[in-house]
């Protein structure tokens, strides 16, 4: 149980966190003001004050997992889901700004991919990533296209994506799971084991 004096002129705070607390933590003030400056630096578009909330908005569901960034997709009800996160990643991150956060959550999911897949979810816990989309290594695809179109960052892409989009597609021309491949026309196909 907390308890507070509101009668006088201190202001309270609560520091809650999933992470263990530093040496010396900060106060709950100062974490606020801490909070308060990054979220400031955020914003590198025009000073409109709707865009500064979308854009402080938008950072609530950058996370870390491990060492990389991620983007937590219903936030704060379930973990990052592969689709999810490559749909977002434009928004969330490149109309932001945050080119090095964009790069962060490809490699994660980059690190990540199985038998040419990205990851339709990380469960919570560290239990083993579900693989059953059909799209979301197509929407990775995407991503890293508009992570070029937005930095001209050719170089991240052929040196740290190049090799897991090459073994993509050629999952993807052999087939993967779930009967996923790639049809006579170039599309994919998701063939059900009834019909082989």
């Amino acid at each position: 149980m907390l308890t507070f004096d509101l009668r006088s002129n201190a202001r309270p705070a609560v520091v809650a966190s999933t992470e263990s607390p530093p040496r010396n933590p900060p106060t709950g003030c100062g974490r606020l003001k801490s909070l308060a400056a990054r979220t400031s630096s955020l914003v590198r578009l025009p000073r409109i004050a709707f865009v500064q909330r979308l854009v402080r908005a938008a950072d609530q569901f950058i996370v870390r997992r491990g060492g990389e960034s991620t983007v937590i997709a219903g936030y704060h009800w379930f973990s990052d889901w592969g689709r999810d996160t490559m749909i977002a990643l434009p928004g969330l991150a490149l109309t932001t700004g945050r080119y090095d956060a964009a790069r962060s959550i490809l490699l994660a999911f980059a690190a990540s991919v199985d038998r040419g897949m990205l990851p339709n979810r990380f469960p919570d816990a560290g239990e083993t990533p579900e693989y059953n989309t059909v799209d979301a290594t197509l929407w990775f695809f995407e991503a890293a296209r508009a992570l070029v179109e937005h930095t001209g960052d050719y170089e991240f892409v052929r040196t740290k994506l190049y090799g897991v989009m090459a073994d993509i597609i050629a999952w993807h021309e052999r087939g993967t799971r779930y009967g996923i491949r790639v049809d006579t026309d170039g599309l994919l196909l998701r063939v059900s084991p009834a019909c082989n």
